[in-house]
């Protein structure tokens, strides 16, 4: 498969099966599965449950069973900046495990899991397609044309607790640079490194961590559905633009291969 979706709940995960046709739903491991068609190809979405133990579980499933091209994490997160809306759309550039310290042993960065250097994961960030017209089918010249703006990108902080304050805001956002809190995308992109999977997250906000606002668990019980129906609007066109991308890229480097052995 190209794309296995790795959610948390079931209300996030209705951003994309909404979307979805000819739906098969099983359980599997503990965790409900779900298989189908999006934009005509062959997709999963595994919801594998709140939290880090559970996410990078659900995302080694998800590899083992589906052997996807890439992992793509789609959920709500916590706005870490006065400036975010609630529904506002991001593509995440790079996360980190905010309640990951090994610094007094390894003498690392706070955040570094024991095998790397650096706290963070790279993710692949969506931005807008730039192939060719001449490079692309009919169906990918009717999708290109649906494509939103590029979207904000952001870096995202994942810890194993839900926060109405920000005891440790001046680490999170202050030093690391994170405009957004979850509990699962870390975890996620962990695994993904590990496995050599691609791995790419879409977050929207469901509330925003700042003094003058409600608590966020008031906000986040308000704003829930607004925020999924957000990302929803985003799935077709996000998915169809990495297809076109990364087909693009493999008939410029087929062609190039052809051309270099038409030579030999």
């Amino acid at each position: 498969m190209k794309n296995v979706f790795v959610i948390a709940m079931e209300s996030e995960a209705d951003a994309v099966l909404r979307h979805l046709s000819d739906v098969l739903r099983f359980e599997e491991c503990g965790r409900t599965v779900y298989q189908g068609l999006l934009n005509g190809e062959q997709t999963a979405v595994v919801i594998c449950g709140i939290g880090k133990v559970n996410a990078a579980a659900g995302t080694q499933y998800a590899i083992d069973h589906f052997s996807p091209e890439r992992i793509v994490n789609l959920g709500v997160a916590g706005g870490l900046d006065a400036s975010m809306s609630v529904g506002q759309v991001y593509s995440i550039s790079k996360c980190f495990q905010c309640d990951f310290d090994l610094s007094l042993i390894n003498h690392t960065p706070k955040g570094t899991v024991n095998e790397y250097d650096s706290p963070f994961f790279e993710l692949e960030a969506y931005i807008q397609n730039s192939c060719p017209i001449s490079e692309l089918s009919p169906n990918s010249c009717s999708a290109l044309a649906q494509l939103p703006p590029n979207l904000p990108t952001a870096i995202v902080s994942t810890g194993d607790s839900f926060v109405n304050g920000d005891p440790d805001r001046d680490f999170v956002y202050g030093e690391m640079g994170a405009w957004l809190r979850d509990m699962e995308l870390a975890a996620i992109a962990h695994v993904c490194k590990r496995a050599g999977v691609r791995c790419c997250a879409l977050k929207s906000v469901s509330d925003v961590h700042f003094p003058d606002r409600p608590p966020p668990t008031e906000q986040y019980a308000v704003n829930l559905k607004k925020a999924v129906d957000a990302l929803s609007s985003f799935v077709l066109v996000f998915c169809a633009d990495f297809m076109i991308k990364y087909s693009c890229i493999f008939n410029h480097k087929h062609r190039g291969e052809l051309s270099d052995s038409s030579r030999a």
